[in-house]
């Protein structure tokens, strides 16, 4: 995080105007209450590129390209079941050194988000019919024992 706050474009562009009128460094400091260093950098910023837009590109580059990123949310989406520490593992041996951080906020960008398995299985359908069986014989039980 930078330690002050960042020079608007508007004074950015009054102290290029007062340096073009003539005014010094130290002059044009005192009067816009900017640092010396400021306003050297910001002039010497305009004389290079004419202009006192930040330059594209600053900041710390993505470690994961969007087609990384879809490729892993691809994956978890063929196989739910995969761990995040499976996909860091599975692109380390493809040459890929990602952390586990960084594959969960790309799930979280693909709209996937992380959840604790089901300590049970889900039930297969023979299973769900012998419930059902079983639910029938107690009704039919139940049944036979209110007539007697």
């Amino acid at each position: 995080m930078p330690k002050t706050k960042e020079i608007s474009r508007e004074l950015r562009k009054k102290i290029v105007e007062a340096h073009d009128k003539g005014e010094g460094y130290t002059a044009i400091s005192k009067r816009f209450t900017v640092s010396r260093t400021a306003v050297r950098c910001i002039i010497a910023k305009y004389k290079e590129t004419n202009s006192v837009r930040n330059k594209p590109g600053r900041g710390r580059k993505r470690k994961s390209s969007r087609t990384l990123e879809r490729k892993i949310v691809r994956d978890v989406s063929k196989n739910p079941r995969t761990s995040a520490k499976m996909i860091v593992a599975d692109l380390a041996s493809s040459g890929v050194d990602v952390s586990r951080n960084t594959v969960v906020r790309a799930l979280h960008r693909g709209g996937l988000q992380g959840h604790r398995p089901r300590t049970t299985p889900l039930l297969k359908e023979r299973h769900i019919r012998a419930r059902l069986r079983k639910q029938n014989w107690i009704k039919d039980l139940s049944k036979k024992l209110s007539e007697k």
